[in-house]
């Protein structure tokens, strides 16, 4: 098979490990056949891993394709160091042009897990960790060990800011990182072994005289192989004398192997083999009758285990880690202490009675294969990570701002999402968290909490969630949006025209440089780009759609709460830029000729002190009111007879289209979008205090009153067309 005859498989997952086969190790094997599974079933499998000795960069092996990375010379064999250089990067270059669109990562702690993570993340694409272990790692050193804690720390904290979700060989495994590190597993992918179609029976036990005792496996002290040599040395005294002829092999190889070669070497039986073969471990599990695996420390889900019972062997164990997952006391196996004398005792017991030995093997290989074969663990991979999905993913769209509660934009962004809730497209709404939660959880909108408007605070969110699209609101979050590596599409959405757009500054400067990334950019009225330095450059990315209003869920709003009826509204943020003081001096004005005349300023800001002030030197503390910020100000409209919007400038004015919408004439400056939406009736629009205080006595008149409501139906009926506006967000992201 050729690396062009693998391209042809639509579907591709890549795993990143710090070794794969022929390296042998738990990791690698566990890697090879996940991997040969989804390749049975048509996935396209990339596995990149560090080239450790001098074997390809690449190839391809049983439909897989195995890429390596190149490391420093230093210790590659045990812990290899990506090396940066020229061939790194162009291999990094070709997996990005591979189509992968899922991210594997095997454990936390090897320099090419952390790539693979990274690379997942820059790529925009899920990325899921596989817990191997379910303890501490070890150098067997009390000094050593407190380092190695420090490193293990801080590669996890690398590491996790990347990783989508979280998955454990075992219980064990998936407990150990959510208890040693905060993070939530999402499932287990138990560890798993291959059975052939001779592998689907129990085969029994070749009569023959001697009985045979093994272990399979790194000989290191932590596995607690001592303990076994120990219990076996004192087994062997007891019941030779009895006839039974037994052995103890000893398959691996490790740093505590001559040591205990010395020691028990000449124990009549016992056998160490050193590293051998997968077949050969297949030779000597088909013939071994008890399988010990007595660790002194929580383990994963060790393969050894597992291939011990898909060979029929009783198994003895110690109760650490996942072990007990598959072993449960005398039912398919022996749980013991790590004592000699407890194990020395489950050996005794089993040498003695073959019908106990067969009971417990048989039970055991009937576990593994309804619970730990590789074919059913891919099962629940693809269920887990979706893979089988027949209907076509929805794109995910994020909503990004720097706000946390509910104004013009941010009534904008839920009626889109509303209109979209239905259709190909999935939308979250990512902001810092505040009254804005409550608001969307009542109308069952997504919301994901932003820690901070920063690069830092979008790529802690990009961790953890699926996006494809990312569209930003306003210029900050605009530009955040184009710093965290984040590949896909990205929509630039200004809801206003702030002054430094009209002249080339630092802030222009930064924002034309970011259109770059930006797949549209988006001005809700054609005013907003008159003037825009840098409108023209980008022409071919610029969309004008005018903010929409849901007549429907506006008036709906509206009737949840009653206010007492007023004679004027000012909506909107308390500051210079909206000039709430002019619509007190105007109802001081007009106070005269409208006795009763009341007001309520709805909204919050820097300028509430200097109203409040302007309130009490006029006297109108009875009449005009401070209502601050309201989640749903829609029952004030609804309770107005006119509303105010003396502003200095305006977007377009989601909140006079608001107003309009409830039937409540917006007498307004015409600045910014506010002279495009009332350009054919210039009967709205006032310059000063006196021309406002005028409009609300003429008003009064119920003849007048009617025809500005008259025009208000005319004016607002282009932006209650929900369908165009639908069709103008699709476009967006298309």
């Amino acid at each position: 098979m050729t690396l062009r005859d693998v391209r042809q498989n639509p579907r591709t997952i890549a795993f990143f490990s710090g070794f794969s086969l022929p390296h042998v190790g738990g990791v690698e094997t566990y890697t090879r056949r996940v991997a040969e599974e989804l390749v049975k079933r048509g996935y396209r499998v990339i596995v990149v891993s560090a080239r450790y000795d001098d074997g390809p960069w690449k190839e391809v092996v049983a439909g897989i394709e195995e890429i390596r990375l190149p490391v420093f010379p230093v210790a590659r064999s045990r812990y290899p160091l990506v090396k940066p250089d020229r061939r790194f990067f162009r291999t990094m270059a070709y997996l990005r042009r591979a189509g992968i669109e899922r991210v594997v990562v095997n454990t936390r702690f090897y320099v090419t897990s952390l790539v693979g993570a990274w690379f997942g993340r820059r790529l925009g694409v899920p990325v899921s960790l596989i817990e191997h272990g379910s303890a501490p790692l070890t150098l067997d050193s009390k000094v050593l060990d407190t380092g190695l804690d420090v490193v293990e720390r801080v590669l996890t904290r690398l590491i996790r800011g990347s990783v989508t979700d979280v998955y454990g060989v075992s219980q064990a495994a998936a407990a150990h990182v959510q208890e040693r590190f905060g993070i939530t597993p999402a499932g287990v992918w138990y560890n798993s072994i291959d059975l052939d179609e001779n592998d689907a029976e129990a085969s029994p036990r070749p009569a023959r005289s001697r009985l045979t005792v093994a272990y399979v496996g790194r000989v290191i002290r932590q596995k607690g192989v001592d303990t076994l040599l120990e219990a076996f040395a004192t087994v062997q005294t007891e019941l030779s004398d009895r006839g039974y002829d037994l052995e103890c092999v000893i398959a691996g190889d490790g740093a505590y192997l001559p040591e205990l070669q010395e020691r028990y070497g000449r124990v009549p039986g016992v056998e160490f083999r050193g590293r051998i073969s997968q077949s050969e471990v297949h030779e000597l599990l088909a013939r071994t009758d008890i399988f010990v695996y007595a660790p002194v420390v929580p383990e994963g889900l060790p393969s050894s285990l597992l291939e011990a019972g898909a060979a029929a062997c009783a198994v003895v164990g110690t109760p650490q880690g996942g072990i007990v997952e598959i072993l449960r006391n005398d039912e398919t196996g022996l749980v013991v202490g790590s004592s000699t004398s407890e194990l020395a005792r489950a050996l005794a017991s089993l040498i003695e009675s073959p019908e106990r030995r067969h009971r417990l093997a048989q039970a055991l290989h009937a576990e593994v294969l309804s619970r730990f074969t590789t074919a059913r663990v891919v099962d629940q991979m693809e269920r887990d990570l979706r893979l089988t999905d027949t209907a076509p993913r929805r794109q995910r769209v994020l909503h990004l701002l720097g706000t946390d509660r509910v104004s013009g934009a941010e009534n904008v962004i839920i009626t889109l999402m509303e209109l979209l809730r239905d259709s190909d497209f999935e939308m979250t709404y990512c902001s810092l968290d505040g009254p804005i939660r409550d608001v969307l959880a009542a109308r069952d909108l997504a919301f994901v909490p932003l820690p901070r408007l920063t690069p830092a605070g979008l790529r802690s969110v990009l961790a953890t969630e699926r996006v494809d699209v990312i569209h930003a609101h306003d210029f900050k979050a605009s530009v955040v949006a184009t710093l965290v590596g984040f590949r896909g599409p990205i929509v630039s959405h200004l809801h206003s025209n702030p002054g430094f757009v009209k002249s080339w500054n630092p802030l222009s400067a930064v924002f034309r440089v970011a259109c770059r990334r930006f797949r549209r950019v988006v001005f809700v009225s054609d005013e907003a780009t008159r003037g825009t330095v840098f409108a023209d450059s980008i022409a071919d990315k610029v969309r004008v759609i005018y903010n929409v209003v849901d007549r429907d869920r506006v008036t709906s709003l509206s009737m949840e709460r009653q206010i007492p009826a007023t004679g004027v509204l000012f909506l909107g943020r308390l500051t210079a830029l909206k000039q709430p003081r002019v619509v007190v001096r105007a109802v001081a004005a007009a106070s005269s000729a409208v006795p009763g005349l009341t007001a309520r300023l709805v909204g919050d800001g820097d300028r509430r002190d200097e109203c409040a002030r302007e309130i009490a030197e006029r006297g109108l503390g009875d009449r005009v009111f401070l209502e601050g910020f309201q989640d749903n100000p829609f029952p004030f409209v609804r309770a107005a007879r006119v509303a105010l919007m003396p502003s200095t400038y305006e977007g377009l004015g989601l909140s006079a289209i608001e107003c309009l919408a409830l039937g409540v004439p917006v007498l307004n400056s015409g600045a910014g979008g506010l002279g495009d939406l009332f350009a054919s009736h210039p009967e709205f629009l006032c310059a000063t205090v006196d021309e406002y205080a005028a409009k609300i006595v003429e008003l009064q008149d119920p003849v007048v009153y009617q025809a500005y409501q008259d025009a208000c139906a005319e004016i607002v009926e282009p932006y209650a067309d929900l369908d165009r506006y639908r069709r103008q967000i699709r476009e967006l992201y298309e």
